[in-house]
């Protein structure tokens, strides 16, 4: 009996200390994003940057990439990252295709989920970017996004952990339940309706419901791409065979592990506000 103690005490030590981990590097990327959001400009340039290089090099490496073309395509990404920010609109359109260009070729030996991919997630982080980048709203947007994307990641997680329950799709990640999958969904639903009422504190004072109803709608689309985000790259790994796209962040794994419902979500908000009607129902 004693022995069956100590087998289980070092066990639930390390998942305890992998807990913690994961809580403060969280902490640690939410207050790095905080800041390049709101002091925006160059900081979000260079976060943008740092992105998409690391973005470019997990990808480059799941696609069995020599170490040599996941270097080149790191650094050539860098600074289209750095351009989806800090260029004219001919240069960010340029360092888009570039990109996408780049990874495409650095991941061809992925095949063509690899080639797919390279384009979604070209598509995707020129979103991310563009959003903060908004000469009028970039911060009312950017900020929208993280509400939703936090609140449904953090919500999906706790009820799944707590509640557990039937699993949502065991067969690309046999971890998430449909308890966290709804739970995630409401709570993110709730998020986008509580950041309407607190943006219009600022945006529209006299009437604080005013943006309510599109931004629960809103909010509603996006967790459900902020969900389809993080399950396609469950997908993706477990087609490519690996765990996690990286090591670089203790207890999350890779970027893309940390970013892949923001991406997803991203370009869905996106979308939205390219129709006339719905962005200015947000505002």
């Amino acid at each position: 009996m004693d022995r069956e103690i100590q087998a289980i005490e070092p066990k639930t030590s390390t998942q305890k200390n992998e807990l913690r981990l994961r809580v403060i590097y969280a902490f640690v990327m939410m207050g790095g994003g905080i800041f390049a959001a709101i002091a925006g400009g160059l900081a979000w340039a260079l976060a943008g940057g740092f992105v998409m290089a690391v973005i470019a090099n997990e990808w480059a490496g799941m696609s069995n990439a020599s170490k040599q073309m996941q270097l080149g395509v790191t650094i050539f990404s860098a600074i289209f990252g750095f351009a989806f920010v800090y260029g004219s609109n001919e240069i960010k359109i340029i360092a888009l295709i570039l990109f996408i260009a780049a990874m495409a070729i650095s991941s061809r030996k992925g095949g063509n989920i690899a080639i797919i991919g390279s384009i979604y997630l070209g598509l995707c982080g020129f979103a991310f970017a563009s959003l903060r980048a908004h000469p009028e709203n970039g911060i009312l947007y950017i900020f929208g996004l993280f509400s939703v994307v936090w609140a449904t990641d953090s919500a999906a997680y706790a009820f799944g952990r707590f509640f557990k329950g039937p699993k949502l799709m065991p067969i690309i990640s046999p971890n998430k339940t449909w308890t966290g999958f709804i739970g995630g969904t409401l709570c993110g639903m709730f998020a986008a309706s509580l950041y309407s009422v607190l943006a219009n504190l600022f945006i529209n004072p006299d009437d604080l419901l005013k943006t309510i109803i599109p931004w629960t709608f809103v909010g509603l689309v996006l967790t459900l791409a902020s969900q389809l985000g993080d399950l396609l790259e469950s997908w993706v790994k477990r087609h490519f065979g690996v765990k996690d796209t990286s090591n670089l962040i203790p207890g999350h794994g890779g970027i893309l592990d940390r970013l892949d419902g923001h991406l997803c979500a991203a370009l869905t908000l996106a979308i939205i506000l390219a129709i006339p009607r719905l962005a200015e129902s947000l505002t």
